[in-house]
């Protein structure tokens, strides 16, 4: 117990570390648990092998801007276990219980669709499970327990993250009665969250302005509630649709061009060997890393000495920044495309442009499909590039739109606001959810070979 109130007592302090300006986000996180027994003073001819678990549950995520720092609380329902055999009989000792990791993340970004982390703290794991009989010899499992996460894993548009990390136990798991032979469970974690700052976002949204900032977490009930008010007055009083109309067509047009680009240049770098290729692409990956603040105002002057700050040819721009990720991902894609298939076609009188088009671009499917959707999310909910390019008083994109809501004198019209944020989000989550089981697998296909 001493163990488990020191590590809750570092858990508080590192909370109420956390600034003011922390921004506080709430998500769902699951994945696999994969555990492995690790016997003390126990007979040698136990075999061990791994256990497949589960873990499902809410989690909270505190993040401080610029500086990359965070924190990340979870509550889960975990399973977790041992398998272990003696002479022909196998046994399995499983822990079914509530998972507490809390976790002080780093976060690197490398660009605006893709960023990493690495993480460590404490972990809590409290056991529902009862005790278990071993050929003959009944386990004394702890009903709590405490251990260290590390780990580490990959951010997409802040919202989805995939990670790893190892639960390392501070203690023994469980002893044997009658024996002196203990062991403990270190497991490896395969988590997949997924950050819904929305949620806050929809329950204000129905809310009176003077109960938003009341009660931020409050559900609207009685006097909060206002019904569709926020949202007509988001509707009908800036110009929504004209906005919509821009954002789409922007979002469509540049992610098209990227598409079409991104993907001919990755053939390019990958079958044609030499230095001007390989210069193409680590110019490309080093792209990835330039942060736009680095560029922003230069880039406003460029834009308009070359007639790039209309919607007609803001994709030059997009192009420009959205085509290291896309052709990172291509070029892992391609390597994966059997040689022999392009011959076949040379052979059968395909020249290099009809094999691009006719057998490699169905091959690239999968991957184009996950890198059309992330260049969407991107584009879509972009404000800085379309602010510091176009010309707010002939176009405006709806993340522009939207900070008309804040007036002069610090007056924010916080209910209209947040209904209008709820109507730029459906769309993006639609195109979301309609391709979510592509992005996965296009990362993982492209980055592999890469």
């Amino acid at each position: 117990m001493k163990k488990i109130f020191g590590a809750l007592m570092i858990a508080v302090c590192i909370g109420m570390a956390m600034p003011a300006q922390a921004q506080l986000h709430f998500g769902v996180k699951g994945g696999l648990n994969l555990s492995k027994a690790s016997f003390s003073d126990v007979k040698e001819n136990f075999k061990k092998d791994n256990f497949t678990g589960f873990f499902i549950g809410p989690m909270a995520e505190f993040n401080i801007p610029v500086v990359g720092l965070g924190v990340d609380a979870s509550l889960l329902f975990a399973q977790r276990g041992i398998k272990i055999s003696d002479g022909g009989e196998e046994a399995t000792v499983k822990q079914n219980g509530l998972d507490i990791p809390v976790n002080l993340k780093y976060n690197i970004g490398l660009g605006s669709l893709v960023g990493l982390y690495v993480a460590a703290g404490p972990d809590f794991y409290f056991d529902f499970a009862g005790n278990k009989t071993i050929d003959g010899v009944k386990t004394d499992k702890k009903k709590a327990e405490v251990g260290i996460n590390v780990g580490a894993g990959v951010k997409l548009l802040n919202h989805l993250q995939v990670g790893a990390n190892y639960n390392i136990p501070l203690g023994k798991t469980a002893s044997f009665e009658d024996i002196e032979g203990s062991y403990k469970t270190k497991t490896w974690q395969v988590s997949v969250a997924y950050i819904f700052p929305i949620l806050l976002v929809l329950i204000n949204s129905f809310k009176k302005k003077a109960y938003i900032s009341r009660y931020p977490f409050a559900i609207p009930t009685d006097k909060m509630f206002v019904g569709l008010e926020n949202y007509v007055n988001g509707l009908t009083k800036t110009g929504f649709f004209q906005a919509f109309g821009w954002t789409l067509f922007i979002t469509v047009f540049s992610v098209a061009v990227i598409l079409l680009c991104t993907s001919m240049c990755a053939w390019y770098i990958t079958r044609v060997k030499g230095v001007i290729s390989q210069g193409l692409y680590f110019l490309f990956v080093f792209s990835m890393v330039v942060p736009f603040q680095m560029v922003m105002f230069t880039l406003s002057q460029t834009a308009d000495r070359l007639h790039l700050n209309t919607p007609w040819n803001i994709w030059v721009i997009y192009l420009g920044f959205g085509a290291g990720l896309a052709v990172f991902m291509f070029c892992g894609f391609v390597k994966s495309i059997p040689l022999e298939v392009e011959e076949a076609a040379l052979i059968d009188g395909c020249n290099p442009i009809q094999t691009f088009f006719k057998i490699d671009m169905h091959m690239l499917a999968p991957t184009m499909i996950s890198v059309g959707i992330l260049e969407a999310m991107w584009v879509w909910n972009d404000y800085l590039l379309p602010t510091l390019v176009l010309d707010i008083k002939k176009y405006k994109t709806i993340p522009m739109l939207i900070q008309y809501f804040r007036g002069s004198y610090g007056k924010v019209e916080m209910g209209p606001m947040m209904a209008s944020i709820m109507l730029t989000i459906i769309p993006i989550i639609i195109v979301y959810l309609s391709g979510q089981k592509y992005i996965i697998k296009g990362v993982a296909s492209g980055a592999v070979k890469g």
